[in-house]
């Protein structure tokens, strides 16, 4: 849907300038075309430009959002994956410092062995 309403957002939001909508103007009638459905074609044609402009609106905002939504969500996995792994990586660090101790520590010829 976003690909389909891309190329015409720049032109709806100046038409919607241009007859000076509010924010609520725009979700109310918005909301006009799931009110009406198909009775929508009962309505003025005018009516039923500026009810389609602004639903169309609506839904490119929608699918932004959505957009955004999901690459948040993306980004935290990755964060998390991220602190786990790093998490993990100092836990291996962690076993193999103590591994090398008790190595050194049973080597003979370690300087602080009697």
């Amino acid at each position: 849907m976003y690909h389909h309403l891309q190329p015409w957002v720049v032109e709806i939001a100046q038409v919607q300038k241009r007859l000076g909508l509010s924010q609520t103007n725009k979700l109310y009638y918005a909301g006009r075309v799931d009110y009406y459905g198909a009775k929508l074609k009962r309505q003025t044609p005018l009516n039923q430009q500026l009810y389609l402009l602004c639903y169309l609106h609506n839904r490119y905002q929608e699918c932004l959002q959505r957009i955004a939504d999901g690459f948040i969500h993306h980004v935290r996995q990755v964060k998390a994956r991220a602190k786990g792994m790093a998490k993990e990586q100092v836990y291996q660090d962690l076993q193999k410092a103590a591994r090398n101790i008790t190595t050194l520590g049973d080597n003979p010829g370690f300087p602080w062995n009697p």
